[in-house]
């Protein structure tokens, strides 16, 4: 027992069991990254919008892989506003960050709301598909639809001002596509 405990057991049962906690679906039967991957490859390889590995990770950091409050309560793996939605809604306080990366609240933000974790993914590449602000004369996210390198598409997701994280295109890069290597969702043939 002393060894165990010298070699960091409990640490490792402890991050075993966390793992396996987070990364299961809202149905408990595979894992949340597969079950997100396999919405994303299938909408990719009928629509083209947005490549599945960036899908992926926007959920998981967006979403602490389906654990959020917007995911549990309101099926809404990325936190998209309002925004001329006509659907269900949600309200909680929203965190944004400022140029200087100072973060604060907003509170009572309205959220989109969904029946399922699908229904979240179809309405996301539908939205970087249609945003505009500027009354449908350009698409907000032009560059990166249909993009096939990963890197360009989170790039561009940040350039194009799609969350207030100073760091969010960099994050989703280096914090998820590469460490769980989703860039396998956007592996042929489907």
């Amino acid at each position: 027992v002393r060894k165990f405990h010298e070699a960091g057991g409990e640490a490792v049962i402890a991050e075993a069991i966390y793992s396996g906690i987070q990364k299961k679906t809202e149905n408990d039967h595979i894992p949340f990254d597969a079950y997100i991957g396999s919405i994303a490859r299938r909408d990719w390889k009928e629509r083209r919008i947005l490549l599945p590995s960036v899908v992926v990770a926007q959920a998981i950091k967006e979403s602490c892989w389906g654990t959020s409050e917007l995911a549990r309560n309101a099926k809404a793996l990325f936190g998209i506003k309002l925004n001329g939605w006509k659907g269900k809604t949600y309200i909680k306080s929203a965190t944004e960050q400022k140029p200087d990366g100072s973060i604060y609240q907003v509170e009572n933000t309205i959220w989109r709301a969904y029946d399922s974790w699908e229904q979240s993914v179809i309405d996301h590449n539908d939205y970087i598909a249609t945003r505009s602000t500027d009354g449908g004369k350009t698409l907000r996210y032009a560059e990166i639809i249909g993009c096939t390198d990963y890197k360009k598409v989170c790039a561009g997701l940040q350039s194009c001002g799609y969350a207030t994280a100073i760091n969010y295109g960099e994050s989703l890069i280096r914090d998820y596509i590469e460490k769980y290597h989703l860039s396998m969702f956007d592996e042929y043939p489907l």
